[in-house]
């Protein structure tokens, strides 16, 4: 997944009309400017998934409650504890980027208020996503839902639509500028200046541009990738840039070919424990570091 800013006097212009700043992602894409004029604030209101041909193809998830209690989530009053190597990937992952990724946020962005989903789309994925989503709502303690009203959403994901299906619903919802060929799956985040997350949108093919079917195993790596990313820890990292760690084998977030992991590995799992129950929203990194612990030894 690649994340790349729009030019500063558009972001300029999201500021002051709408307080809000969209950033895209995709696997193995070249994102371009958002066009402002299709973006709301925390409601996707009829761009729920608007390029599904045939809607009785699909199944839409019916209403519940992913919310854990406090005593089944994963906050611990522990700081959690990273290897130097690793507190440079989380910083990677959440805070920075390389090159390719110009739209990563500087500072922590993450939900505060409650996350309203509506999932929508190919039977055989759509337990996969509720999977990584319940996943995300342990390891969080966040409040996280799942609604079948698209005017209640403020995170929509449509999962494993046609090519065709993929590339209308971008286009519906004003980012048809995205280069979509050879990408997997596609995420559109926005976030207030105050770094706080109040909407997402996700959505990925089951196939390719010339028909064929994508592999089963790459559908369920990017529905977790997508979906935990929406959460933000929204940047991937080229394997060779961390080869000296395990992580380049198991990570969620590890970009190339061969990504096929289905689920978070413990690191993974670190970061996102730190980011929502120990890092304040619109850290720096500098700032982050008060709140983790690396470990030079």
């Amino acid at each position: 997944m690649q994340w790349n800013k729009a030019r500063d006097e558009v972001l300029i212009r999201f500021v002051l009309t709408l307080v809000v700043i969209p950033f895209v992602a995709a696997c193995s894409s070249d994102i371009r400017d958002a066009d402002q004029s299709e973006l709301r604030i925390g409601n996707l209101g009829v761009q729920a998934c608007p390029g599904i041909l045939d809607e009785t193809l699909y199944e839409t998830v019916p209403a519940q409650d992913l919310t854990v209690s406090p005593t089944q989530s994963n906050e611990s009053s522990d700081i959690p504890k990273f290897s130097i190597r690793e507190g440079a990937l989380f910083r990677y992952v959440a805070f920075s980027g390389d090159e390719f990724s110009g739209g990563q946020p500087t500072r922590a962005i993450k939900w505060q208020g409650p996350v309203a989903v509506l999932l929508q789309g190919d039977s055989n994925y759509l337990g996969e996503a509720i999977n990584a989503l319940k996943e995300v709502a342990r390891i969080t303690g966040h409040q996280i839902a799942i609604t079948d009203d698209p005017t209640q959403a403020n995170f929509t994901i449509c999962v494993a639509l046609t090519y065709p299906e993929n590339i209308d619903t971008l286009n519906r919802w004003n980012f048809s500028e995205i280069d979509s060929l050879g990408f997997g799956g596609a995420g559109i985040v926005s976030w207030n200046t105050d770094r706080e997350i109040v909407q997402a949108r996700v959505t990925i093919p089951r196939t390719t541009q010339s028909g064929l079917q994508r592999e089963d195993q790459h559908i369920r790596s990017t529905i977790w990738e997508e979906t935990v990313q929406s959460f933000g820890l929204i940047n991937d990292f080229l394997a060779g840039l961390f080869s000296d760690t395990e992580h380049w084998k198991t990570s969620l977030f590890v970009e190339g070919p061969d990504a096929r992991t289905v689920g978070m590995s413990d690191f993974d799992q670190r970061m996102l424990t730190a980011l929502y129950h120990h890092i304040p929203v619109g850290s720096t990194w500098v700032e982050a570091l008060q709140y983790i612990d690396i470990d030079d030894g």
